[in-house]
């Protein structure tokens, strides 16, 4: 070979050799580039598209299964609708638990017993609703105590009785009631 460059007998040979030559090392090139960096990246590109495919196809799934449970899609969002209308007006927006006072307050004095304690708890903030429980305990007869029991969830704001435990003492039967209430925090 070095005789070839040397002697100056490469002017000899044909220039399409030469050519052919080039485009030999420019196409080892090209597929040595294409082996190394793109392919990698299209192998990279495919793998996206296809995590992307199957989050689609899942959406789609979803979507369809939810159109055979709702057939009719404008009653379904009426209904929604009016449900969080229901729960907007049983949820107060303001978290006046005085107001929640005053009414068990009157709640006991109608049921003809004395409210002795009152004890708030710890907030508990959900998605939506603020939940605010008491400890609330009152004084009286038997059946004043199941009276008030009885109508306590009818007393607004919405409230949950969680548990209540009755007592002997010398006053009279008490009753310690653990009552959650709950606000509605609407979209701020």
């Amino acid at each position: 070979m070095w005789n070839l460059f040397a002697k100056g007998s490469y002017k000899v040979l044909p220039m399409k050799l030469y050519i052919g030559g080039f485009v030999f090392a420019c196409g080892l090139f090209v597929l040595i580039f294409n082996i190394c960096v793109l392919l990698p990246r299209v192998a990279q590109t495919r793998a996206e598209s296809r995590e992307q495919l199957c989050e689609l196809q899942r959406q789609v799934t979803s979507i369809t299964a939810f159109q055979r449970q709702h057939e009719d899609f404008e009653a379904h969002i009426a209904e929604i609708n009016r449900e969080y209308q229901l729960m907007e007006k049983l949820l107060p927006n303001d978290e006046a638990a005085v107001a929640f006072i005053q009414q068990l307050e009157n709640h006991a004095e109608v049921s003809g017993l004395e409210l002795i304690s009152l004890r708030p708890g710890k907030v508990i903030k959900g998605d939506k609703y603020i939940e605010q429980p008491f400890e609330v305990g009152v004084r009286g007869e038997y059946a004043s105590i199941m009276e008030f029991l009885k109508n306590l969830p009818q007393v607004t704001p919405y409230n949950k009785t969680e548990s209540f435990s009755i007592k002997y003492s010398p006053q009279g039967l008490e009753c310690h009631i653990n009552v959650s209430i709950f606000y509605f925090m609407g979209e701020k």
